[in-house]
């Protein structure tokens, strides 16, 4: 026993001659004894073990030493010496250490293989710099338990746990932690699809892929599909089509040839549509429906292809596109907070000015402190953050904007048909039919009537916050609906279109376009301007005519010359001799009786009454005959009043276009 120094053990033996010859080393053997006798004795251990320091003194280590070979500077072997298990290299810079199982079968290599207190193995190094490489070969890697990637991870192939291929228009991987598996979905709300280019088939009734219309979905979700295409074809190949989608999944599908109008719904994932061609003209299709996943993801697919095998070209056009949605829910919400932990989906709320963005149940009929109704099942969700914070503590609830949401509702104002308008009940949180002006919270799609006037129940109903009358037909958009009388005043800002308008008493109008119009009397207060044709009652008619109101002493046509009555003050007549030289214009509206007012055209273009025969030409003038109310051409130039000039030739009436200019 040697203390405090290096022993040194060497075998010598088989040291070589010479320099240029010699015999192998000696080898040096440590074994543990063996064990003796019959009974479960252990063999004896072999403890390499460096001295204990004293003093300020450093711990002896052990020392493995290869003289010659730094490259196998250590190495554990099999019983047999022919197999290293493990070594160590030491050549610089690198040093390798190999752990190797059997060479001649498979076998498992173990680091730190214990099923006693935890353990942690590293592997690699913390410089930044560094690279750690498992190979695993055509075996793989096997990771079991739950393992940890800190910084980055590149893999260049990926398989299992569930991931199946993923590469269509706006798929996304999603992981489920639950089931702690990959799916091929998307977390969007919505999907559009275009297509780029023409898709041919020729020859082939089998259905095939449609390059472009398909999209991914998720487990347990329901969509909505819309595409909008141009198909091209012909009356022997037609043209059929179909929709794929996931193993459960139920799909409610229509196909609509438009140019045909021919629908074909199905009910069926892959059931196949069938439309027929009776021309070469490309055909508009309108493809819609929905589909609703149980618990498989996968992707939603059209199919077509032609319905009879021909040698054409079938074409679904480029610039045809899809639209597809997810459904998560009827109704736009934001969040709220309440001190009210009873309130729930479907109650009626009104602002509670005690939180920030706070809501309480409402508590009186026509509430005009109503916001609307918590909904059940939002498909977006808003909410302000800072409200959040300052609102902590108190209860969240999703109030419906608008959309389609149920609503509790009570008997109270009997029962309720869709279509009604609902308001707040004296019940708290509860909706009841209005009857009354006041606030509304929306119109119910559903009916309600439970018999009993304190009876409950749930109304789905389109959310919407708005003031209305639903005795009125004035709607809140100030849309005059159906046969709608208005007593007292009326009070119109901007554009109104009417069909038909009576007015009894006193209508003010700034401005006022009308395509017919029909007026006992219509009184200007100043000046009138007429831009195209005014037609007046019976036959006469006027353009751009200049008229003056008169009281006829007889009965006049519109059309008749008339003339001052020089028995009766102030009124008109007839004309009955020729070249009358008190005629004042032409009759455009008519007398049935004495005392009746008429009006007569002053200036303008009129229609005016011709003598029967008269040979009436374009330019000639004209002056009252002797026929009553009737002008002919005069018998000389300046022969009594000029009535005007005529236009043209009369019509089977015997009236004739006449500009008046009273000369």
């Amino acid at each position: 026993r040697l203390v405090g120094s290096e022993m040194c053990i060497r075998d010598r033996a088989g040291a070589g001659a010479s320099a240029s010859t010699g015999s192998a080393g000696g080898a040096l053997t440590l074994a543990g004894g063996a064990a003796g006798g019959s009974g479960n004795n252990a063999g004896g251990n072999v403890v390499l073990q460096g001295g204990a320091a004293t003093g300020s003194g450093t711990a002896g280590a052990v020392l493995v030493k290869n003289a010659q070979d730094s490259a196998n500077a250590f190495r554990v072997q099999n019983a047999a010496g022919t197999t290293t298990v493990l070594s160590v290299n030491t050549s610089s810079p690198t040093v390798n250490v190999g752990i190797t199982g059997s060479t001649a079968t498979a076998s498992t290599v173990n680091i730190a293989n214990s099923t006693g207190a935890a353990q942690t193995v590293s592997l690699g190094s913390t410089n930044s710099t560094s690279t750690t490489t498992i190979n695993g070969g055509s075996g793989g890697i096997g990771l079991n338990g739950l393992t940890t990637v800190t910084g980055g991870l590149s893999v260049d192939t990926l398989t299992g746990a569930g991931l199946t291929d993923c590469d269509a228009q706006n798929s996304k991987l999603l992981w489920d932690t639950t089931t702690k598996t990959f799916s091929c979905g998307t977390d969007r709300a919505s999907v559009t699809i275009y297509k780029t280019s023409d898709e041919t088939v020729n020859n082939s009734a089998t259905f095939q892929d449609d390059d472009d219309f398909f999209f991914s979905v998720g487990a347990n979700e329901t969509w909505g599909f819309q595409i909008y295409g141009t198909v091209k074809s012909n009356t022997t190949a037609d043209f059929k089509d179909t929709f794929t989608a996931p193993a459960g999944a139920t799909c409610a599908t229509v196909s609509d040839d438009l140019w045909e109008g021919i629908q074909n719904p199905q009910s069926t994932c892959g059931a196949s549509s069938s439309h027929t061609h009776t021309d070469t003209v490309d055909h508009p299709y309108f493809m819609y429906g929905t589909v609703k996943t149980a618990g498989t993801a996968g992707t939603f697919r059209l199919r077509w292809a032609q319905d009879t095998a021909t040698a054409v070209n079938t074409i679904v056009h480029g610039g045809s596109y899809m639209i597809a949605f997810k459904m998560t829910g009827a109704d736009v919400a934001e969040a709220y907070y309440t001190k009210d932990n009873t309130i729930a989906p479907g109650t009626v709320v009104a602002v509670d000015g005690s939180l920030e963005a706070g809501v309480q149940k409402t508590g009186k009929t026509y509430d005009s402190k109503a916001m609307g109704i918590v909904s059940t099942e939002p498909g977006m969700v808003l909410g302000d953050p800072k409200a959040a914070g300052n609102s902590a503590g108190n209860k969240m609830v999703l109030l419906a904007l608008n959309g389609r949401v149920p609503v509790r509702v009570s008997m109270e104002n009997g029962p309720i048909e869709p279509g009604d308008y609902l308001t707040t009940s004296s019940t708290p949180g509860v909706a009841m039919k209005a009857t009354q002006p006041g606030q509304m919270i929306g119109k119910a799609l559903e009916g309600f009537n439970a018999g009993k006037p304190d009876a409950e129940g749930m109304v789905m109903t389109f959310a919407n916050l708005t003031w209305a009358d639903p005795n009125s037909n004035i709607a809140a958009n100030n849309t005059l609906q159906g046969t709608t009388s208005v007593s007292g005043d009326l009070n119109i800002s901007g554009t109104t279109t009417t069909d038909n308008l009576t007015v009894s008493g006193i209508a003010t109008i700034k401005q006022l376009v009308v395509g017919t119009m029909t007026a006992q009397d219509i009184t200007v207060n100043g000046s009138a301007k007429i831009g195209g044709d005014i037609q007046f009652q019976g036959t006469g008619q006027s353009r751009n005519a200049i008229t003056k109101r008169f009281v006829a002493s007889t009965p006049v046509h519109a059309g008749d010359v008339v003339t001052i009555d020089a028995a009766h003050e102030g009124q008109v007549t007839t004309t009955t001799t020729v070249a009358d030289t008190k005629v004042i214009g032409v009759a455009v509206t008519a007398a049935q009786q004495a005392g009746d007012t008429i009006e007569v055209a002053i200036g303008g273009t009129v229609q005016v009454r011709v003598v029967p025969g008269a040979p009436v030409q374009a330019g000639d003038l004209l002056a009252s005959a002797a026929e009553e109310g009737s002008a002919g051409k005069p018998t000389a130039p300046a022969a009594g009043t000029i009535i005007g000039k005529a236009l043209g030739k009369p019509d089977s009436d015997g009236l004739v276009w006449v500009v008046v200019t009273l000369e």
